[in-house]
């Protein structure tokens, strides 16, 4: 039912707001929906880790609950006291994201739900957790689609590999925040990388995102070497299984830098020059929003979603085979002529204007709007 001030109520439900690029896009949606037309309510189910951005979401909400559920209780369906919950609230959209939660709410029928795929599970959910419980939360996630209203992915692309499929979903594009993520000046770059301990002479390449298979930070690292640019070095943020390996396999080279976590992420791309990623399947990377949106030229694996920001006329960048480590440093030594001519300013508008989160919002609400009228 709509609030009493004739407000959309809206009903998310996340499994936590542990810091991941799922939990950012949802949090850029919270920032920047018109708050005037919607009332925004949310529901967790797990305890908070360390990484939790649950405090950033509060201010936008207007009703907050915590249900304290296990997997295990998702899974034998000890979900009373959150369908009780659900009722109280009484929203005219619950908008679920993430396969427990999402299949938390599977057998709760008396609202419209929706939900939004941030990966192509067939792909990523057996490269991330093996082939056996890969595929056990393939198969939950099929379940909870089957009883949801209204699909949406993250991207066209991935909307056309689902597609491929037989499964015809609807797309809204994930968006960058531009007050966070924004080119600076060369001074101010210059600046920040004393704070980094940076050389201000470098060019500098980076990368960010979990280590792990699909991530494939070998074929960067291994294409950044064969290239040999002279007085440069190569940034890795983030973690996972494969980092310590990689770390001592590469220990010998000084201008490999594994930074692991940070809270400063846009500080690191402000500093750099060029982003790179070699990721074997995405939804909408995030981590490539973020860079393009600093103002950095792209080196990016040729896959769907990668060519679908490429295809940008604004953006500029270039790609590389999946898994050819030297067709990645191919384009690592081309990357040296087109930043001179970048820092020249023979190139303007690096950043395309479609990947905002302001942009993303208000396609939510469209849809959002939609949907209401037809159940109404």
């Amino acid at each position: 039912m709509k609030s009493s001030n004739n407000k959309i109520k809206l009903l998310f439900v996340f499994t936590s707001c542990r810091n991941c690029g799922p939990i950012q896009v949802m949090y850029n949606l919270f920032k920047y929906i018109d708050k005037d037309k919607f009332e925004l309510n949310l529901i967790t189910l797990y305890e908070e880790n360390e990484n939790s951005r649950l405090k950033e979401f509060l201010p936008f909400c207007n009703s907050y609950i915590k249900c304290k559920m296990s997997k295990l209780d998702i899974l034998f369906r000890r979900n009373k006291h959150l369908y009780e919950n659900i009722d109280r609230i009484q929203p005219q959209i619950l908008h679920a994201m993430g396969v427990f939660a999402e299949y938390s709410v599977n057998n709760y029928t008396k609202v419209f739900k929706v939900l939004t795929l941030h990966n192509y599970m067939k792909y990523d959910y057996i490269s991330k957790f093996g082939f056996i419980r890969g595929n056990v939360l393939i198969y939950l996630q099929k379940k909870s689609i089957s009883t949801f209203d209204h699909v949406w992915t993250c991207s066209k692309s991935l909307s056309q590999l689902y597609l491929e499929d037989g499964n015809d979903y609807d797309y809204i594009v994930n968006g960058v925040d531009g007050e966070n993520y924004y080119a600076i000046s060369r001074h101010e770059k210059i600046s920040l990388r004393r704070k980094l301990g940076i050389s201000e002479h470098f060019t500098v390449y980076i990368s960010s995102g979990q280590f792990i298979k699909r991530k494939d930070q070998e074929t960067i690292i291994k294409g950044f070497l064969k290239a040999g640019i002279t007085n440069s070095m190569l940034i890795l943020l983030g973690n996972g299984p494969l980092l310590e390996g990689l770390k001592k396999k590469y220990c010998a080279y000084r201008n490999i830098i594994f930074v692991g976590n940070v809270n400063n992420v846009c500080d690191y791309l402000q500093s750099s020059d060029v982003y790179i990623s070699a990721a074997h399947a995405e939804g909408m990377p995030m981590g490539v929003l973020e860079a393009v949106s600093c103002g950095l030229y792209v080196i990016l694996s040729d896959i769907l979603p990668h060519r679908e920001i490429l295809d940008n006329r604004n953006i500029i960048g270039a790609s590389f085979s999946v898994d050819d480590y030297e067709d990645c440093s191919e384009k690592i030594e081309k990357s040296s002529d087109i930043l001179k001519k970048i820092n020249s300013g023979q190139y303007e508008n690096l950043y395309a204007d479609y990947f905002t989160a302001k942009r993303m919002a208000k396609d939510y609400e469209y849809a959002y709007i939609a949907l209401a009228g037809e159940i109404s």
